[in-house]
């Protein structure tokens, strides 16, 4: 287990103080995805982990989407409320990034990848914790790398990430795989994009 959390710990150091934003493999994509990409296959091939969609109940479907909905317009209101600055209306390309690429990409790393290399299958409160505090702390790069005008926005951020990650990790409990998680990042980040952008 130190091994994989010494892993996670290098994914840090990377994700954390590498420039990505001056980094730029392809216009328009973050070059973070790229790296998130070669971690994901690289633990999984390791730890030979075996991704799983997992069975969705409607009714389980339908409360997790209402919950992460409450949390989204929440996060959003409070970012209205107080007029923090928004780094994602200079994304390039937003629909790709925050509607494709970071649901999938981040789900795996911390619902799929993460999990599954401390626990298995077998999901405890604290595995779903310590998965949402470090999707959180991932976060915290934006206010190492963005300008310090983002900086309300980024704080913002990394408590609503935290939410979003428990609510995500717990959805991975309940359907024993990662489609869920997937769908609730989706709906998050869209709903986001609509009314942030």
């Amino acid at each position: 287990m130190y091994v994989k959390l010494a892993l996670f710990a290098l994914y840090f150091i990377a994700v954390w103080f590498i420039p990505w934003p001056g980094i730029s493999f392809l216009p328009s994509i973050s070059s973070v995805y790229f790296f998130d990409i070669v971690f994901i296959l690289g633990l999984t091939f390791l730890f030979k982990l075996k991704l799983k969609k997992g069975k969705v109940e409607k009714t389980v479907l339908i409360k997790y989407s209402i919950l992460t909905l409450i949390f989204a317009f929440v996060s959003i209101l409070i970012a209205k409320v107080f007029n923090f600055n928004n780094p994602f209306i200079y994304l390039e390309n937003p629909v790709l990034q925050l509607i494709i690429l970071a649901p999938i990409l981040e789900e795996l790393v911390y619902r799929f990848v993460l999990i599954n290399s401390l626990e298995g299958d077998s999901l405890d409160g604290r595995v779903i914790l310590l998965s949402a505090l470090i999707f959180s702390l991932s976060h915290v790069s934006g206010l190492i790398h963005l300008p310090k005008v983002f900086s309300s926005f980024i704080i913002l951020q990394i408590v609503y990430t935290f939410f979003l990650g428990f609510v995500c990790a717990h959805a991975r409990m309940k359907s024993k795989g990662v489609i869920l998680p997937i769908w609730l990042h989706f709906l998050f980040n869209l709903v986001f994009l609509i009314f942030m952008t």
